[in-house]
C-alpha cells in the first residue's frame, strides 16, 4: 500500500514530508502523484508511528497546511 493524502485537480503546488519518531526525514515530494510506500534509502521502515507535515496551494490561491500522524503496518 502507499500513503496518500490529496487528489484534487484544484490543487496547483503541493509540499508533503514524513518524518520518522527521530525526525530524520524518510520521504519527501513535490507531486500528488507521489506516495510513500515505508521505503527509505532502499529498506523497508521499521512498523512505527511517522509524522507528516503537508502545505497544499489551491488554484483560488487559497493555501493550507496540515500535519498528523500515520503508523506504519505489514
Amino acid at each position: 500500500e502507499t500513503f496518500h493524502l490529496l487528489n484534487k485537480e484544484d490543487v496547483v503546488q503541493f509540499h508533503i514530508s514524513i518524518f520518522n519518531r527521530w525526525g530524520e526525514k524518510v520521504f519527501e515530494s513535490h507531486s500528488l502523484l507521489d506516495g510513500w510506500d515505508g521505503v527509505y534509502k532502499g529498506k523497508a521502515q521499521d512498523m512505527d508511528v511517522y509524522t507528516w507535515t503537508l502545505v497544499a496551494t489551491f488554484n483560488t490561491g487559497d493555501t493550507v497546511q496540515k500535519s498528523g500522524n500515520l503508523t506504519l503496518l505489514r
